[in-house]
C-alpha cells in the first residue's frame, strides 16, 4: 500500500479546511509539479486547486523559485483573481 503523505493545512481566518467550503477560492490546495522537461525555460509547474468547484490554476515556475518569489507569484496569478483564501491546504 502507498504511504500517503501527511498534508500540512495554514488556516488564515479561523475556518477548518476539512469542511466543506461554501465559496469559490475560499479554501485552496497548491503542489509542485516537478520532473518535466524543461519548456519555456520552467522546469516546474505550481497547481493552485480551489476545493469548492475544482477549478484550477497551472502556474509554470522554476524549481529553484524562493519563499519571496513564490509569494509574489501567488499573489500575482491568483489573490489577484479570486482574493485572499481563508484556508490553504499544501504538502
Amino acid at each position: 500500500m502507498p504511504v500517503v503523505p501527511e498534508f500540512k493545512t495554514f488556516d488564515l481566518w479561523g475556518s477548518s479546511a476539512s469542511t466543506v467550503p461554501n465559496k469559490l477560492w475560499e479554501d485552496i490546495s497548491m503542489e509542485f509539479v516537478v520532473g518535466s522537461p524543461e519548456c519555456e525555460g520552467f522546469d516546474a509547474i505550481r497547481v493552485v486547486v480551489d476545493r469548492l468547484s475544482k477549478m484550477w490554476h497551472f502556474i509554470p515556475c522554476h524549481t529553484t523559485i524562493d519563499a519571496l518569489g513564490l509569494a509574489e507569484l501567488f499573489l500575482r496569478e491568483v489573490v489577484h483573481l479570486h482574493g485572499l483564501p481563508l484556508t490553504i491546504v499544501s504538502d
